[in-house]
């Protein structure tokens, strides 16, 4: 259903980054070189921060202009899985609005008055096999006519039995327990991943993993190197890894990547210097 809605794997490659192509690359680790994969995340952080195009459709690039916007931060990775974790978070709230609608009572506090009412019969000590059910009655009044010779029609009322109410209770608590449980772990890692990515939580790993491989890194190039070259596009694809591979292959990435963000820090640097040389030169009198 959210593949429907939303491509997030096509617009995922169109920031730069192809989570699953790294991924699998990190996992057959012993077969690639760990700076090759340092270099596809180092290209997508790059690409995430320049000004790309997304094609000639129209509704395409509106939709990209949102991205587009906040590039300069390197979120648009990150605010895509959140807004996809969002996405799950509504279906799961939708799925209790369609079945109050169907069922014609609210569905949501199903299972917790299901639950009253047994307490209530334990604790009052009635009879727990009675039929009545406030949702799916198993005993009903049943109207029907009855034809004599002659025109003379006569409704009556029997009462009758519904065993398949059984059945159907059972069916929707056991869905109203699971629709709890998704909505519950969906709303649980949308708070953890946004704890994660935008609070100091989420650069403890990364400076443990500096520290593993960079042990003489300053605080401040650390800090650096997550604020300014990371930022939340690169933590979120770190802890993605991180989750799939174990201690020893993130600091070994953690520390490729930050040797190519001081070489790179390094170039830029010496542009400046270049650059300012020349204008010193272009000023400088005859």
């Amino acid at each position: 259903m959210m593949t429907i809605i939303f491509p997030r794997r096509n617009i995922s490659r169109r920031i730069g980054f192809d989570l699953r192509s790294i991924i699998q690359n990190v996992k057959q680790i012993l077969n690639t070189n760990m700076n090759q994969v340092a270099l596809q995340i180092h290209i997508a952080l790059v690409y995430n921060s320049s000004k790309y195009v997304v094609g000639d459709n129209k509704t395409r690039r509106r939709l990209f202009d949102i991205f587009q916007s906040t590039r300069g931060h390197r979120c648009h990775l990150s605010l895509l899985y959140i807004f996809v974790k969002t996405l799950y978070m509504v279906n799961c709230l939708f799925q209790f609005y369609f079945l109050s609608a169907i069922l014609s009572f609210p569905f949501h506090t199903f299972g917790i008055e299901w639950l009253s009412t047994i307490l209530r019969k334990v604790h009052s000590r009635v009879n727990t096999e009675s039929n009545e059910s406030k949702w799916f009655p198993r005993v009903v009044m049943c109207d029907f006519m009855v034809r004599h010779l002659g025109s003379n029609q006569h409704w009556m009322a029997i009462q009758c039995n519904l065993p398949i109410n059984l059945f159907n209770e059972i069916i929707f608590l056991i869905l109203w327990a699971w629709y709890i449980l998704l909505s519950s772990l969906t709303c649980v890692s949308l708070i953890s991943c946004l704890c994660l990515m935008y609070s100091n939580i989420g650069c403890t790993f990364i400076h443990k993993y500096l520290h593993m491989n960079s042990p003489k890194a300053s605080r401040e190039q650390c800090d650096n190197f997550i604020g300014n070259y990371l930022k939340w596009d690169g933590i979120l694809v770190l802890r993605l890894i991180a989750h799939n591979t174990n201690d020893i292959v993130m600091a070994n990435l953690v520390g490729a990547l930050f040797k190519m963000y001081l070489d790179s820090n390094e170039k830029q640097n010496d542009q400046v210097r270049l650059n300012e040389h020349y204008e010193r030169v272009d000023v400088s009198p005859d």
